[in-house]
């Protein structure tokens, strides 16, 4: 049985649940907030946790770091900025939220998406949005 029959032989409310983790999109403010804001946290460690960490433990070669020859999705984050959490702003297929009405200092403001550009002589970062 192929992943697609697998699919297809589950009940029809498993098929309509959405996937993955609700309020994934929230992560690197929860983690800024409640660790960084809270002084758990050093900024330093943050950045590790966020970006090299993760490429790091998934071998993911030329990620996680801003260097010559590297793809990097940048994130530019807005240490100030105040958001509540809820069903409403954030970008969820899921009907409810795990952090519903926690209010984080700390946002992403922007993401540009950079693939194999950091050193190779280009004149500036290509603007970006959420991917």
């Amino acid at each position: 049985m192929d992943k697609h029959e697998q699919t297809n032989s589950l009940p029809a409310i498993s098929r309509a649940a959405p996937g993955g983790a609700s309020s994934i999109e929230a992560r690197l403010s929860l983690l800024h907030h409640f660790g960084v804001n809270s002084g758990r946290l050093s900024l330093s460690r943050w950045e590790d946790l966020c970006a090299t960490a993760p490429a790091q433990l998934m071998g993911l070669a030329r990620k996680g770091s801003l260097l010559p020859g590297y793809d990097a999705d940048v994130v530019i984050f807005d240490p100030q900025r105040e958001k509540t959490l809820s069903v409403d702003t954030l970008h969820e297929a899921a009907d409810w939220a795990p952090y519903q009405a926690v209010a984080v200092t700390g946002w992403a403001a922007q993401h540009l998406a950079v693939l194999d550009r950091l050193g190779a002589g280009y004149e500036s970062l290509p603007a970006g949005g959420f991917a």
